[in-house]
């Protein structure tokens, strides 16, 4: 981590970087919500009860149902789906909305520098 800039400012660029911390993390975990719904979605429509048809000259030729052996668990997967998609995208709203309040430093440099040689006068 590098170190702040001068003394003064500490607290202020301390706050300025755990908002940014917290707004990476935020994102990511409903990149995630998101990634997760998307994959329980996938596996409660391969849950289902489906047909498989063996075709061949032999005596076992036909068409076979197979089940999935935990469906219920991807039928409920398939019902929570929704709920984190919804949560996923609540939280990508809230880092919309944190990173638009996050104050944006329009100080041009000579202005620092002016400000900096002012208080050395002093």
């Amino acid at each position: 981590m590098r170190p702040f800039l001068r003394p003064e400012t500490a607290g202020v660029e301390q706050t300025a970087r755990s908002g940014i911390a917290a707004g990476a993390v935020h994102l990511a975990t409903a990149a995630v919500l998101l990634a997760l719904a998307g994959a329980w979605r996938f596996i409660a429509s391969s849950g289902s009860i489906s047909g498989l048809v063996v075709q061949g000259d032999t005596p076992q030729s036909g068409t076979y149902e197979a089940a999935w052996r935990y469906a219920e668990f991807a039928a409920i997967a398939g019902w929570l789906a929704p709920v984190v998609e919804i949560g996923g995208f609540v939280l990508l709203l809230l880092v919309i909305r944190q990173l638009r309040r996050m104050p944006v430093r329009d100080q041009s440099p000579a202005l620092t520098t002016q400000t900096t040689d002012s208080e050395v006068v002093r």
